[in-house]
Formats: C-alpha cells, structure tokens, sequence
C-alpha cells in the first residue's frame, strides 16, 4: 500500500532530479498575507520559501455583479441536526448542504444531488489496480471553502508512473456544482465572480509579487493563471473578501511548486450573501482548511 511518506519522497525526488527544493512550506491559511513555496537551484542559496504580508489594499467594487438563483444567492443551510461540516481527514465523513450531500476522507471526495441523483467527483485516488504500474504514487484532497455554488478543494499528488521523469502537483481547484446531469460539472473561473480589472489590479499590488515577478524563473516557477479556477474563499475581513490563491507550478522543470496569495476584494452582493451563509454553516477556508499540510 502506498503511504503518505512514499509520497513524499517521491515528490522529493521529483523536486532534486529538476532542481527544486520540494514539497511547499504552507502559510498560515487564517492570516491574509502571501507565501511562495520552494525555489530552484538559482536562488536556493538566498531563499527556501518568501512570505510576506498581503497588500491590504480593497479594489473599488467591481461594476459587474454575478447573479443567479435565489437558493444561490441566499445560500444553501446545512441540515439541521445532521453532521456539520468539519476538516477532511483520512477517516469518511458526509454533510449535507442544502440539496448537496458532501462525502470526503484525504482518498476521496464528492459531492451528490438529492434530486437529480448527479454524482460530481471532486478528487479521488487512482484505483489498485491502477497503481500496480506506479513505483510510487498518492495522492490526496480535501475541502477548502464551499461558498454559494463554488467549491474549492486542495489537491496534492506525485509519485513514478512510467516515463521520462516523476510527476508531482500541488493546487488549488474550484468548481461550480450544477444539479442538471446534462451538464458537465466545470471549473470555475474567478473572473466569472469578481471583476477583471479587480483581479489584475489585486494581484499587480500584492508584496510578493512585486518582488518576485521580474524574477528569471518566475514564469515557471508560478502558474500565471490568477483569472482561473485556483482560488477558495478564506473569510472576510473589515467587510472585505479573502480570497486565496493556491496557484500550482508554471511549467515541468519546477513541478511541485505551490504558491498561495492572499488578496482582498469588495464583494457583489451574491458574494456577500454566499459568504455570511458560508460562516453561518462553517464552511469558508478558516473553517475547513485550519491544519497545514
């Protein structure tokens, strides 16, 4: 059986044979701030890992606002009397939201409609059998925030499977949850929730990435994808958003990179009625992500 610490030493090993440190170095998930996880061969002699603190800086509120049913815009209350929700673990644990049952241990996790029956995967562990072609391989998920439709998970996966080189990728992935078995469950996209202009402006005064962005390997070191499906829902702070940001590695050569942001936004009114619903069932980042991994 593969453990955990097998994981480890391959993404270890992933890291040393293309010349980067390892697995990230996490941030304190309940401080607003921003971490940069490992670093190539360059610049290990300088630095393992930079933090430093967020802009604190709120863009104005953005001039779009993202509308949708009225279960969405109110957000969805957990069961009454049923089990609330709580971290993921490696033991199985199941919560309901709304019409949404949540089922998750660190092997897998999906989410299940109580009308329509639509099972959504949201990670889940390569099968025995799959893994008998695999030298080393784990993989793990957990829940991060679940805010209105959006639901963000933590992804950690590496090990050797065959060719070239070892796989190792570390990430944050949201998804919009869609009860029509029709539709395909998609990737969020934060752009879709909050402005453009907003977004580009948050991450451009962010500390970190004022230091680091001009960096030679800093294209490849971080995933230049901020619009994209790499945030969660961290809480919220003097009537602001917290969002986080766990971008992956930018290219190959750096797999196993992981960088988390800490940005502040003003919310729409749908956001801000998904977050206080989120907080009232426990279920924004402060909440579900409290342990480093």
């Amino acid at each position: 059986m593969i453990t955990r610490a097998n994981t480890l030493a391959a993404l270890t090993t992933a890291a040393l044979l293309l010349g980067a440190t390892g697995c990230a170095k996490k941030a304190d998930p309940n401080k607003h701030n921003a971490t940069a996880s490992g670093a190539t061969t360059a610049t290990a002699a300088a630095t393992t890992a930079a933090t430093t603190q967020g802009s604190g800086k709120a863009p104005e509120a953005p001039k779009n606002e993202t509308t949708g049913a009225k279960a969405e815009t109110t957000g969805a209350k957990a069961e009454a009397g049923g089990p609330k929700p709580s971290p993921t673990t490696k033991a199985t644990q199941t919560f309901t939201l709304g019409e949404w049952t949540f089922t998750h241990s660190a092997k897998e996790g999906f989410a299940t409609h109580a009308k329509t029956g639509k099972k959504v995967s949201l990670w889940a562990q390569m099968s025995a059998e799959e893994q008998k072609s695999c030298d080393e391989y784990n993989e793990e998920g957990r829940l991060v925030s679940i805010v209105g439709p959006y639901v963000t998970i933590e992804n950690i996966s590496g090990g050797y499977c065959g060719g070239a080189h070892p796989f190792a990728n570390h990430a944050f992935i949201a998804y919009r949850l869609d009860p029509d078995k029709a539709k395909k469950t998609e990737r969020a996209e934060l752009s879709s929730i909050l402005d453009k202009k907003d977004i580009e402006a948050a991450v451009k005064a962010d500390p970190f990435i004022k230091k680091h962005s001009k960096d030679e390997d800093f294209d490849c070191r971080v995933s230049q994808n901020y619009m994209g499906e790499h945030f969660a829902f961290q809480g919220m702070q003097d009537g602001k958003v917290i969002v986080r940001l766990g971008l992956p590695h930018g290219c190959e050569v750096m797999r196993s990179q992981f960088t988390e942001l800490g940005l502040l936004f003003t919310p729409t009114k749908s956001l801000k009625a998904w977050m206080v619903a989120a907080e009232r069932d426990g279920t924004l980042g402060q909440h579900l992500r409290k342990k480093k991994w």
